[in-house]
C-alpha cells in the first residue's frame, strides 16, 4: 500500500492536447513537469509547448507585485536599480529571434533562465486561466476546416468574424462536458492556423 501511494504520487497528471477538451484543474507546477516552458515576446506570461505542427500556449495570471519587491537603491552609489529577473548571455543573442519552444532545453536555459528556477518564479502564485491550442494547416485545409470536426461528439455555432483577416471563425461546444471552444482559422506571416482557445479563470 505504502508503495503504491508513493509511485501514485510522483505520477505526472495527464494533461489534453485535444483542440475540445481542456484538463481544467491544471496546475502551472504540472504544466512545467509536462514539458511546458515560457513563451517570450508579449505582455502576458505564456508558457507552452510545440509538438509538431501543434502548439499549446496557457496563460498564468499573478498578482501585481509591489515595485518595492523588484526594486532596490544601491546603497554605496544611490542609485535606482532594477532587477533584470532574465539573464542573457550575448553570445546567445541570436537565439533572441526565434521561437523560445523552439530551443533545446540547454539551448534555452542559456537565452533565457535555469527552466526550474523559472518554474519556480511564474508558479509561486501564478494561476492557470486561459488555454490556446494552435494547428498548423495548409492552405488548402482553411476553407473547409470546421467540416473535419466530428460532430457526433462537438457541435459547431456559426459566430459572426471579428476581423476581415480571419478566414473562418466559430465556436465548438463538447457535446458531453458542455464546455465550449473559441476557434478560429487566420493567416498570419503567410502561414494558415486553426485556433481554439477556452477561458478557465472567469474574471467580472
Amino acid at each position: 500500500m505504502v508503495v503504491a501511494l508513493s509511485l501514485s504520487s510522483c505520477e505526472k497528471k495527464q494533461i489534453s492536447i485535444l483542440p475540445f477538451e481542456v484538463t481544467k484543474d491544471v496546475s502551472c507546477g504540472d504544466l512545467y513537469d509536462g514539458g511546458y516552458k515560457r513563451s517570450f515576446g508579449v505582455d502576458v506570461i505564456l508558457i507552452g509547448k510545440k509538438m509538431n505542427d501543434t502548439t499549446i500556449y496557457y496563460q498564468i495570471d499573478i498578482p501585481p507585485i509591489n515595485p518595492e519587491e523588484i526594486i532596490f537603491y544601491n546603497s554605496n552609489e544611490n542609485i535606482l536599480t532594477v532587477i533584470d529577473t532574465l539573464d542573457r548571455v550575448t553570445k546567445y543573442d541570436k537565439y533572441l529571434e526565434k521561437d523560445a519552444l523552439e530551443l533545446s532545453d540547454s539551448i534555452y536555459e542559456l537565452v533565457w533562465q535555469d527552466i526550474n528556477l523559472q518554474k519556480n518564479d511564474v508558479c509561486d502564485e501564478g494561476n492557470v486561466s486561459w488555454r490556446n491550442f494552435i494547428l498548423g494547416l495548409k492552405k488548402s485545409e482553411t476553407i473547409n476546416y470546421r467540416n473535419t470536426i466530428d460532430t457526433t461528439k462537438y457541435k459547431i455555432l456559426d459566430v459572426e468574424k471579428e476581423s476581415q483577416y480571419l478566414i473562418d471563425q466559430f465556436d465548438v461546444v463538447n457535446l458531453i462536458t458542455k464546455d465550449t471552444f473559441n476557434c478560429s482559422v487566420y493567416k498570419q506571416n503567410k502561414k494558415y492556423y486553426f485556433s481554439s482557445t477556452f477561458t478557465l479563470i472567469e474574471y467580472e
